[in-house]
């Protein structure tokens, strides 16, 4: 027993070795790659010690703090660090610079659709036959939706200040999804919220602001908990599920790759429970309700606004297909995993494989969590082979990073005290260093 002790002390204290060495080692090649000396990108790392503050404040505190507080503060924190990585772009004209993020008819485009079509009757009817800006033309209704309803409440200068801040806010709610997520792994309250933890620092959630895709993430683990708690616990959990699901497709196609993971969530439910009758009974009696739930949505939805779902994803496909003359290869392949691990920071991949070689070793326990864990990781390969979304991985890949985070602090939650406390400071270094050093958005003249 005591050498198998010190052999486990000898592993955790190497991973810990590896951790911060790649924390410092990304921070120097990143600070001299941007070749950025001025006094704004290096003010990031002032401006986010609040942020280390939080983290570590919660931290230092998980059994005794509430769960409500505990999450409230790690969402502010969240909060925080979507406006600090604007100061590390701008300086302190944020406003300025937010407005020409929304307002770029290549940045986002959103904005700059939404303005032109709001005045046309029957807009959303005919969606799918307008003459969109790129990113538009690419996406369900949803996001230039969300810019018309704010124009027609506020009107446009006020919608491009008002616009932004509720999507930080949105973005900084996914440690709440994350919370509920984590109950698939655990019961254990302080161990859930130590995934929230390190969740908060997750860079590309905050540095990729004012961008869609810093919600996606909730979508996905609220359909990942959903799902798994709808065949293990309360079948009703597929109304959540199939919500969920709605939401998503009006918003945005890439989370239809998540099929897969449900694919393989289903098979794995079927084989832990061998196949018997109840289990297929149960199977079948979700996926009907969470197809209730979603069709049924779609179609009061079209019956209120004339809206073609089927259409506009048709569109979409055929515009993604002409913009896409890329072909995927080794080159690709590398750069969507370079920019997928710049945007969880490169630790959680560490801690993930650790986990996962764990795993291995020791045999996984026969349960869902397990099954969801080994789903993730194969439906981040199968994105990976196929092609399926080769462009800017660290922003269309960020729903998937929750696969890449749970295990990662289900690793780091058998490490010490002292030691997890080393591995967050050592992930806001690289966090604050992405902040300075990486340019996600880069205005369009």
């Amino acid at each position: 027993m005591e050498i198998a002790r010190i052999e486990r002390q000898s592993q955790q204290n190497l991973a810990l070795y590896l951790l911060v060495l790649t924390a410092v080692l990304a921070s120097v090649a990143l600070t001299w790659h941007s070749r950025t000396w001025g006094i704004w990108p290096w003010s990031i790392y002032a401006l986010l010690l609040p942020v280390l503050w939080a983290v570590i404040f919660v931290h230092k505190r998980l059994d005794k703090l509430g769960t409500g507080k505990a999450l409230a503060i790690l969402a502010c924190a969240m909060f925080c660090v979507d406006f600090c990585a604007v100061i590390a772009k701008s300086g302190p004209d944020v406003l300025t610079w937010l407005e020409q993020v929304i307002k770029s008819q290549l940045d986002t485009s959103f904005f700059a659709d939404a303005v032109r079509l709001r005045v046309q009757p029957h807009w959303i009817a005919t969606f799918q036959n307008q003459q969109l800006y790129l990113h538009s033309s690419t996406h369900p209704i949803g996001p230039v939706l969300y810019y018309a309803v704010l124009i027609g409440w506020l009107g446009p200068e006020k919608a491009t200040i008002a616009a932004p801040i509720l999507i930080a806010m949105m973005s900084s709610m996914t440690v709440f999804a994350m919370y509920f997520c984590s109950g698939v792994w655990t019961r254990v309250r302080k161990d859930r919220l130590f995934l929230c933890v390190l969740w908060a620092l997750c860079p590309a959630v905050g540095l990729i602001f004012p961008e869609f895709d810093q919600i996606y993430p909730a979508l996905t683990m609220v359909m990942l908990a959903s799902a798994i708690y709808a065949l293990e616990h309360d079948m009703r959990f597929g109304i959540l599920l199939g919500t969920a699901f709605f939401v998503s497709t009006l918003f945005a196609y890439n989370l239809l790759v998540l099929g897969t993971f449900f694919v393989l969530i289903a098979a794995g439910y079927l084989w832990l429970k061998s196949w018997k009758r109840d289990a297929v009974y149960r199977l079948i009696g979700v996926v009907l309700v969470t197809l209730l739930v979603f069709v049924g949505m779609h179609v009061a939805f079209s019956l209120i606004t004339g809206y073609h779902p089927v259409a506009s994803f048709q569109h979409a496909l055929h515009t993604q297909r002409l913009i896409e003359k890329r072909p995927h290869g080794l080159q690709v392949s590398t750069a969507n995993l370079a920019w997928f691990s710049l945007g969880s920071g490169f630790l959680p991949e560490i801690l993930c494989i650790l986990y996962l070689l764990t795993m291995i070793k020791k045999g996984a326990t026969k349960d869902l969590s397990s099954i969801a864990t080994m789903a993730g990781i194969i439906t981040l390969i199968m994105v990976e082979l196929t092609g399926v979304l080769d462009y800017e991985a660290q922003r269309v890949w960020l729903f998937l990073q929750p696969f890449v985070f749970v295990p990662a602090a289900l690793q780091l939650a058998r490490f010490s005290f002292r030691e997890q406390r080393i591995v967050l400071i050592a992930q806001w270094l690289v966090l604050a260093t992405i902040g300075r050093g990486v340019v996600f958005i880069v205005l369009a003249k």
